[in-house]
């Protein structure tokens, strides 16, 4: 991990204006020209054709309403994957058009282009973006509402409270600085942007916070979390409750417990996966194999404490922290 970059406390902590969010509801640029390559005769006053011009950018992009179709034919995951990023994608480029005081004008299947062939790499256009807002259209917001009411109804039934979170905070038609911050709500992340929003705005908020922790309790709606019983004997996962007092920690029964467990259990597990390991006589060359990476840790974090993402996120909302800085 790199080092983080020193920043004003004040401005990355101050407080915010109103957000319109409790932290109860926490549980284009333009396109690109392609040119145009024509081969170039090989032999002087030839009478054969050039080449037709490959349409390389025409092949790459779509519109949404094509591309909702599925034309790559992904499979779920993959589909599903390419959705988060074109959502990211589109909240920043509405919240590029807000920043120039450009609130409404079209946002449909027809204007919104996907620009890519991997799901990984998607990025979004808005055509006939318009100069200026027009009262007599509708704003972005309800139609961006619309178009993500679509796009996220079939993780409803996987991530029911991310799921009502996320829209729920368009509904509020909050100011575009929250807007923005829906890029890295949990409903858009991998597991491994999962894990990496999560380790990362832990750090920050230990560096640029001081006494965060005190107003997280007081912030975080109070819960009952029996970290050590959802933990169980999970390899590795156990070992970092047991020897909390090696951290000089005592993971609470509480959110902001289950964030501190979260947190540490990201940055230790594989140590103790490896010491078991070793202690079992298990070869050196093995040993590598039962490590965990960073997506598979998030995994059975996030399925053992599935509010503690959101319940972060909603903190660093409440508390202005612009999350793309923070990270």
């Amino acid at each position: 991990m790199g080092k983080k970059r020193s920043r004003n406390k004040s401005s990355t902590c101050a407080n915010p204006p109103h957000t319109g969010v409790s932290a109860q509801e926490g549980s284009s640029s333009s396109a690109q020209t392609a040119a145009a390559y024509v081969a170039s005769p090989s032999v002087a006053n030839t009478t054969a054709a050039p080449a037709p011009a490959p349409q390389f950018y025409a092949e790459r992009r779509r519109s949404l309403k094509e591309f909702l179709e599925n034309p790559y034919k992904w499979d779920k995951e993959q589909f599903k994957r390419g959705c988060q990023i074109m959502l990211r994608s589109l909240i920043r480029e509405v919240y590029r058009l807000e920043s120039r005081g450009i609130t409404s004008g079209p946002l449909n299947g027809e204007n919104i282009f996907v620009i890519g062939i991997k799901a990984e790499n998607l990025k979004v256009e808005i055509l006939v973006t318009p100069h200026e807002s027009n009262r007599n259209r509708p704003c972005f917001r309800q139609q961006f509402l619309t178009l993500a009411s679509e796009v996220v109804l079939p993780w409803k039934a996987t991530r029911p409270t991310a799921w009502k979170h996320f829209l729920d905070m368009i509904k509020k038609h909050m100011h575009r600085f929250y807007f923005k911050q829906l890029e890295w709500h949990t409903l858009l992340l991998s597991c491994g942007e999962e894990a990496k929003f999560v380790t990362h705005a832990y750090i920050h908020l230990e560096i640029e916070c001081k006494g965060w922790k005190k107003d997280y309790e007081k912030v975080i709606p109070r819960r009952n979390v029996d970290i050590g019983n959802t933990v169980g004997t999970a390899f590795g996962f156990y070992d970092v409750y047991k020897c909390r007092a090696k951290f000089g920690v005592e993971y609470e029964p509480d959110p902001l417990g289950a964030l501190v467990f979260y947190r540490h259990a990201h940055k230790h597990v594989n140590d103790y996966i490896e010491e078991n390991q070793k202690k079992n006589g298990v070869k050196p060359e093995l040993i590598k194999d039962a490590l965990l990476t960073p997506e598979q840790k998030e995994n059975k974090l996030a399925h053992f404490f599935p509010e503690v993402p959101l319940e972060l996120f909603n903190y660093m909302l409440i508390k202005g922290i612009d999350i793309n800085a923070a990270i």
